[in-house]
């Protein structure tokens, strides 16, 4: 049984529950590279460590995701009590004003305006799309508190479909990336999803009428035009694309090369962490095995047929593709698409990279392939976890830290290290097992641990600081934290007072053992 309990402070007058959640562990060691778009059920079924399903996806039991805010579609779910409690001050509320408008500009009119492809996706109009203003309410309602240190990204490919002018995308950007930072300072911040670097798109008038000797337009576009709004380029904490290709796994590599190589080289941030938050084939039902002349809906291949045409991918696109990512630091995480039956969908399309159980009760061979690939040496990578120590340190005095290690191969080897901004700033000095840090400066810091052996593999516990083979993200669970110093006790968020933000701060990581001094430190300079 899954409770939880909750208890109440009071601060000035006001009543605050403080809330305890059971602590979950993830499941076999597996690559954590490794994701699914659409089930958590199948990723699970399959090993999978991540998932997310083109929302805000809540993590299940041995499992990670992330979340995705302000995707533009045709709901209108009711979001009357929640503005009341998402805006929580002017601030949030000039956000808010300016969400208005650029949703505004989706509404009662085709989405596409005139760029994409008008027939993607159902009604060519949406007279509401207020899914995507629920998602920036919950920000401050639920997100940062009940998950901090999640990794959100902003709209789904909004180079293509439904299209953001690379204007309005600016605009969109800022207000949730403000919004996001504002609740939960540790917090990962994606671009969506980008697909018009792909040839499939740029390379197509029916599409796009980008200019054709740069395909990063869209981007180049996007960020200039939030430099001349905001007075500086965005802050990407992780840039996501999708490199789709037909049938040539090789197309894909060369992409996401040419991304990072070229593009990102660049921008001056080769260094950041690429997401495939999907990858796959663009193809639907019999493209594979009868190229020109597909069958497209489901079930119209024969059995032979669809068994070939599912081993195909496998074989010849899915295996040598991750092998290559595998083998190198190009990508940090990837996500096939799609964990489940995209036949289900209006209009009974079923595209070529569906994983799915058969009548047999087995997956079919890209879940088979998938799960494989995402175990194979997965033996080999040491591991940390239960990483236990303050949260917070107020500067002057030195914390203690400890953590678990296990390695199957070689021998083992232990590190606790500092990081701030994805740099190292320094490792722990062990005493007797126990990791000591006494912090020179304010700020906000990434502690984790890292484990090797005998240089086979070495596994860092933030994926941030994951650079290149052999290293890899620790499996933990718990192999990270975020530390803030500051120079008054009780000031979590570290502008200098000591208020209902550090509050929301301390909920989010309530259960910790040495949160019970950050409660008594905010309660005595509350206000202050």
């Amino acid at each position: 049984m899954n409770m939880r309990k909750t208890f109440f402070f009071i601060i000035c007058g006001i009543f605050f529950p403080i809330i305890f959640a059971p602590t979950e562990a993830l499941a076999v060691l597996s690559d954590q590279r490794f994701g699914y778009g659409g089930s958590p059920q199948i990723a699970k079924d399959l090993n999978i460590p991540w998932f997310y399903n083109w929302g805000v996806t809540i993590p299940i039991v041995g499992q990670k995701s992330f979340m995705l805010v302000g995707k533009i579609e045709c709901t209108n779910p009711d979001i009357s009590a929640l503005i009341g409690q998402g805006i929580k001050d002017e601030d949030d509320r000039g956000r808010y004003t300016r969400l208005e408008i650029v949703l505004g500009k989706f509404e009662g009119k085709p989405l596409t305006n005139g760029l994409g492809r008008g027939d993607y996706g159902g009604a060519n109009v949406c007279v509401k799309v207020n899914g995507a203003r629920k998602t920036f309410l919950q920000i401050a309602t639920t997100l940062a508190n009940t998950y901090p240190g999640s990794y959100y990204q902003i709209a789904n490919e909004p180079d293509w479909y439904p299209y953001f002018t690379p204007q309005d995308y600016a605009e969109y950007y800022n207000i949730f990336y403000t919004q996001i930072k504002k609740y939960d300072v540790s917090a990962s911040v994606m671009t969506g999803g980008l697909l018009s670097i792909d040839p499939i798109i740029y390379n197509n008038p029916a599409y796009f009428g980008y200019d054709l000797n740069n395909h990063y337009k869209w981007v180049d576009d996007f960020r200039n035009l939030y430099k001349t709004r905001f007075g500086s380029f965005p802050i990407v904490d992780v840039w996501s694309i999708h490199p789709y290709s037909w049938f040539d796994w090789i197309v894909a590599k060369n992409m996401i090369i040419d991304f990072r190589d070229i593009y990102l080289t660049r921008i001056g941030e080769v260094k950041k962490p690429v997401w495939l938050t999907e990858f796959g084939i663009l193809a639907t039902e019999g493209g594979v095995v009868h190229p020109g002349s597909p069958c497209q809906t489901h079930g119209c291949l024969s059995a032979t047929d669809q068994m070939l045409e599912w081993n195909i991918i496998a074989d010849d696109f899915m295996k040598p593709l991750i092998n290559w990512m595998k083998s190198n630091d190009y990508v940090q995480k990837w996500f096939w698409f799609y964990a489940g039956e995209t036949s289900n969908w209006s209009g009974g399309v079923n595209y070529v990279g569906d994983t799915y159980k058969l009548p047999s009760g087995e997956y079919n061979p890209l879940g088979v392939m998938y799960k494989k690939l995402a175990e194979e040496g997965a033996e080999k990578i040491p591991n940390c976890s239960n990483l236990t120590g303050p949260n917070t340190i107020t500067l002057g005095d030195t914390a203690t830290y400890n953590a678990s290690f296990f390695s199957e191969q070689g021998n083992l080897g232990k590190k606790i290290s500092i990081g701030k901004n994805e740099a190292f700033v320094a490792n722990m000095t062990p005493t007797a097992g126990i990791f000591t840090w006494k912090p020179t400066q304010t700020g906000v810091y990434d502690v984790f641990c890292q484990a090797w052996n005998d240089g086979i593999a070495e596994c860092r516990g933030n994926p941030a600081y994951v650079d290149k083979l052999p290293h890899y993200e620790c499996a933990g669970p718990k192999a990270y934290m975020t530390v803030v110093v500051s120079s008054l006790p009780g000031d979590l968020n570290t502008d200098d007072h000591v208020n209902i933000y550090d509050y929301n701060l301390l909920v989010s990581k309530f259960g910790n053992p040495y949160t019970i001094f950050d409660y008594n430190d905010l309660v005595t300079n509350y206000g202050k």
